[in-house]
Parts: C-alpha cells; structure tokens; sequence
C-alpha cells in the first residue's frame, strides 16, 4: 500500500481536513472517535487544533472549551508556548481574571526558547496588572531588545533608560596607521564600487572576512561601505562578528546598534518623508525589515527594491502623481523610496494615522485589516489588534517594522 495509516491517524487526519473546510462539527466528531479510541495523545493535538481554529474566528467561550481540556505531555516546546497564549488570550476576552493569573503564574518560572515570547508574556502581564511586584521596566530590563521590551518601556514612558546610540564625542578607540597593502586593497574596493562592480567587491571583501577581528580594519571598511551604500553587506558583517564587536568597549558599548539599524540612503529618506509627511525612522524601519537595504531585492511574491512595491501598486501610486512608472525602474533607490513614501502617507491617512493599521495594511491589505479590526470589541486595543492578525507573516511583520521603529527613534531621535 501507498499509505499505511492507523485507525488514530485517519480520525487525526479527518479532524485538520474538516477544519481546513471550516466544518467543525465534523472536526468534533472526529476528536470523539479518537477519544473512544483511547489515542489520547492524538486528542490532545486534536483539541489544540479545533480551539486553535475557534480563536481564529473569535468564538471565545468555544476555544477556551477546548484549549482548557489540552494535556500538553508530549508537546513541542513551541506549541506549550503557543497553548499558553491562547489560553491566555481567550481568558483575557472572557474576563475569567483568576485564569489569567495562573497563566502569568506559569510564565515566571518557564524557560521559553524565544526571548519574545518570554517578553510577551511579561509585557501582558504587567499590562493587565497581574503580577504584584515589580513593574514594566523589568520587562524592558529583561527583555531589552525585544517588541514587546520596547513596547514595555514606552508604556512605562521611562525615558531614564537610553540605549547605545552614536559614541561619546570624546571617546574614540586608538586607530593605528593604516598599511600599505590595506590602502591599497580599500584604494581598490572603492575604485571597484565606484565602477558598479558590487558582485566582485563584495566576493572580495567576503574573502578578507578573517581581518574584521582588527578594529581598525573593520572601522575603515564600515565607512567604505557605507558610503557605496553597501548597507546590506555591512548589515551581514556585523551580524555575523556581533559577540566579538559587543566584546569591544568601543564597538560594544557605541557602534552596534547604529550599525545594525543605518540611516540607509539617508539624503533621498530625509527628502522623500519630508515631502510625503511620514517619519524618517518609520521610513528606515520599514526598508531594514522589507529589504535590509538592498535596492535589487524581489521577493517570491513579486515585490521589488527597497520598500518592496508590487508593480500594480507602484503604478497606482505613480498615476496618482503623474509618474510614469515600469518594474524594472522600481530597483532605483530614488524612485522606489519616492513611491513607497507616498503609499505609506495613503494608507497613514486612510486609517487616520494608526501606526499599527497602516503597517498591516502594507504588508497583509487594506481589506484585511478592516476585517482584523472587526475582531476588536470595546475600545480599540493595539497590543490586542496585533495578536488578531490572522496572517502570522502579517503579525510578525508588524512586530519587527515596530521595534525597528523604536530602536530608530532610541538611536537617531524621533524624526
């Protein structure tokens, strides 16, 4: 036989194919021939399954009926995390307060394997007010680099806690005299860069990688690249040599994050935002996440350059402002920084400047973000608004463009 399933895994199978149909009567049906069947590991799973699909429709009594039967033995560590969430969520939405407590309870002592989900769980916590020491500083304290961290410090408003931004004027590392043979090789790279030659600078600078250990060598190459607007490259180098220049009091303590977050293209950001009316960090945030500042770049999806436009949407905004535009111009820096400066200020003023709809709306539609926004009941609540999106692509989307966002504004000012 082709496949060999147990009388477990067809009833498993039965239950994701039902709820893939929206059917969940069915589904149920399923997850009771398994109980009967004593497969109770599979009812587990399946229960997950079926409260998972009622928290996507917001039926909150429904899902917390079934998450709330979820033995967890023999999860993965991601789907414990990704249980607890709900729970939490759906007892959030239900007002059952003594759930909630337990939850965060259970949060304190696990040791979850993504610092961002540990910081959710403390940011909600602290939000809703169910811990009774401490307060949302420890989460920024603790999750520092994080959404949610950063989130937590702006709730707090604790302007006391700056993060590493440009270095002390009076502070620079002692740089030594430059050799010959380097002069020359970065004589070289610049000519080289200056020649649209980027392939074969960069293969070069990638073979001479084992150098960036010398500071000074790493200094002069981050100016170079910097000014060939080889921010991507750099992004890659820093990334890759972060735990020996976080080592370095000099890089360590003053250089990193402006190297990880650069005012890419700054001349044409500064120009384009001011004459679109959007912030300049929101601008840098979105091309780091969309593009990490590659003006070539096109996704699976057909979207292209550094604030990745589709070519339907660029011509719409384009015709808009009497701009003629075609997709293979959109790899220009100015044009596409022009064009996508432009849509951010529509979708900004179609959803009356909310920062979190425009984002979702960028990434995930328009459309859909007024169907996330349905979800919302009483006042609206972004923090909650985010954990609605539907599209995990969509939310997470979201989540990084934001905390870019604030360690822009923490680095270069809220511009």
């Amino acid at each position: 036989m082709l496949f060999d399933f147990s009388e477990g895994e067809l009833s498993f199978l039965a239950v994701k194919f039902n709820l893939s149909l929206g059917r969940e009567i069915e589904a149920l049906a399923a997850i009771k021939v398994l109980d009967k069947a004593g497969y109770q590991d599979l009812v587990h799973q399946a229960r997950f399954k079926l409260g998972s699909y009622y928290f996507g429709q917001s039926s909150w009594k429904e899902a917390f009926e079934q998450l709330a039967l979820v033995d967890t033995k023999g999860f993965k560590t991601e789907q414990v995390s990704d249980l607890q969430w709900k729970l939490f969520l759906v007892n959030q939405q239900i007002g059952h307060r003594a759930n909630l407590k337990k939850i965060a309870a259970w949060a304190e002592r696990y040791s979850f394997k993504d610092i961002e989900e540990g910081a959710r769980f403390c940011y909600w916590g602290y939000k809703l007010e169910l811990y009774i020491e401490g307060s949302l500083q420890d989460c920024y304290h603790r999750y520092p680099l994080t959404f949610y961290g950063l989130k937590a410090r702006s709730l707090a408003n604790n302007n006391g806690q700056s993060l590493p931004g440009h270095p002390d004027p009076e502070f620079q590392f002692k740089r030594r005299p430059l050799q010959v043979e380097e002069s020359e090789y970065f004589e070289m790279l610049r000519l080289l860069y200056d020649l649209d030659e980027q392939r074969l600078a960069d293969s070069i600078v990638f073979e001479e990688e084992a150098k960036l250990k010398d500071l000074t060598y790493f200094d002069e190459l981050r100016g170079l690249l910097a000014a060939a607007d080889r921010f991507y490259l750099l992004h890659q180098l820093v990334s890759q040599h972060q735990d020996h220049l976080l080592g370095d009091t000099y890089y360590g303590n003053h250089h990193i994050l402006p190297l990880l977050y650069p005012q890419a293209f700054q001349s044409q950001v500064t120009r384009y935002a001011e004459e679109a009316r959007v912030s300049e960090m929101l601008v840098y945030a979105v091309m780091r996440e969309e593009s990490r500042f590659r003006p070539y770049v096109k996704s699976f999806a057909g979207a292209i350059g550094l604030l990745q436009l589709m070519p339907k949407t660029a011509r719409f905004v384009g015709r808009s402002k009497r701009i003629r535009v075609s997709t293979s111009q959109l790899i220009d820096p100015d044009l596409n920084l022009r064009l996508g400066t432009i849509y951010l200020n529509d979708l900004s003023k179609r959803f009356e400047g909310n920062l979190y709809y425009t984002l979702a709306a960028y990434n995930g539609g328009a459309s859909n973000v007024n169907r996330w926004k349905l979800k919302l009941e009483g006042p609206e609540d972004m923090d909650l608004f985010v954990e609605m999106i539907s599209f995990n692509e969509t939310k997470n989307y979201v989540k990084r463009v934001l905390k870019s966002y604030y360690l822009y504004q923490s680095i270069y000012g809220p511009r």
